[in-house]
Order: C-alpha cells, then structure tokens, then sequence
C-alpha cells in the first residue's frame, strides 16, 4: 500500500534465526521509509484512526509513540517453527514481544534510530460454550 516508500536497502531480516536480535526487527513505520522492510504498516486497524487524527490536527504526528503496558498478557513460545525459515513467511512471531522493555530485538534497533512498533497483539480469550 505504500510502495513508493521502500528503501532500496531495507534493514535485514534473518527468518529462521533462533534469537530475535538475529533475527532482526519487522519494520513497517511510515515516518522512516529508510528503515521498511514490511509491506503494510504497525498498528493495523488504528493507524487509520492515527491518520484521521493527524489529518484533523488532533494528533501531533511528531509525537513519540507511548508503547508502555502494550507487551502481552500471556507468553507464548517460542516454538520450533519460529526457527524454520521454510515456515513463517506472513507472521512475525516475536511482533508482539518488541515493546517489553526488556526486548533484545527493540533494543538493538532503537539503538540504530529504528523505529519499532508491535506487528502482532496477544491477548487472552476466555469462551464458555453450553452444551
């Protein structure tokens, strides 16, 4: 959707590697097409929210993100597919994990400048089905 901001160089991404720092950062920010390596954008359905905000001035589109609390609420993984290269092409499996403030892979990348958001959300669901 946004393909003329591709970087002709975008930021290596390892699939199959064992550690997300390896790995490297998914990188789908629009504000630093140097950096995109993703087609499509971070924060899904509420960029356009985001982008109806900063067209009607409501949203300063300098302002950092705040992505405090947003790590998930239950852990999963990591299995031994997320090291198959062969088997993840359309998902980003530590996506969810970057903004921990712990994270290896967001720590290496905003040390680069890079701008890294959650490609994914975990939450948790509870469903009651009668039988």
């Amino acid at each position: 959707s946004h393909a003329a901001q591709f970087s002709v160089s975008p930021l290596p991404v390892r699939w199959g590697a064992a550690e997300p720092a390896s790995r490297g950062a998914v990188v789908a920010t629009l504000a630093h097409p140097q950096h995109r390596n993703a087609i499509g954008t971070h924060n899904g359905p509420y960029a356009i929210y985001r982008a109806v905000g900063i067209a009607k001035q409501i949203i300063d589109p300098s302002r950092p993100l705040d992505l405090q609390s947003t790590e998930p609420v239950v852990t999963i993984g990591p299995y031994p597919s997320w090291y198959n290269a062969d088997a993840i092409v359309a998902l980003d499996p530590w996506g969810a994990m970057v903004s921990a403030p712990d994270s290896a892979l967001s720590t290496a990348a905003r040390a680069r400048g890079v701008s890294v958001q959650p490609s994914i959300a975990i939450s948790r669901f509870e469903a009651r089905m009668p039988e």
